[in-house]
């Protein structure tokens, strides 16, 4: 890891970016709720690796023409990274195991969709050893949230 002041705001408006083209071929609309400035001594290339993870999920497991929202919000000396979906949710077993290496849904296993079920795992790590966590919510049929909650400071 290495820290250093980052601006959360500019990291998810770039790993939006990235996943336009992803987003459009499923006709999936991303909402970048994220309104200004969220500075942090954070490892900048981590977080974007979360943010990447949790955006190319939120993408991959929703329903076509879905939308995925993105948020940022300050709370005293943490901020919250906010990334929610439209998409096919997860059981409450399911979000027990899920960040567990290598643990794909059921309904994920015997679809297309391709992956390891390693990167909520290593997403998890990051936000970790910025001394925070990422947590999930989830409905089946409705969607499923993802909270990163990371110190401003080390």
């Amino acid at each position: 890891m290495s820290f250093s002041q980052c601006d959360l705001s500019d990291i998810v408006a770039q790993a939006i970016q990235g996943q336009t083209i992803a987003a459009g071929e499923r006709g999936i609309e991303i909402d970048n709720r994220v309104t200004g400035p969220m500075p942090l001594e954070a490892d900048g290339f981590r977080l974007r690796q979360v943010v990447d993870n949790l955006l190319s999920n939120a993408i991959k497991y929703n329903v076509e023409d879905g939308r995925v929202d993105v948020s940022v919000s300050a709370a005293g000396d943490t901020i919250d990274l906010v990334v929610s979906d439209t998409g096919i949710g997860l059981s409450e077993l399911e979000q027990s195991k899920l960040f567990e290496r290598y643990f794909r849904a059921e309904g994920v296993r015997q679809s297309t969709i391709h992956g390891s079920g390693l990167g909520l795992t290593i997403s998890r790590d990051i936000i970790r050893r910025h001394g925070g966590d990422l947590t999930v919510s989830s409905a089946i049929g409705v969607g499923t949230t993802f909270t990163a909650t990371i110190p401003r400071a080390r």
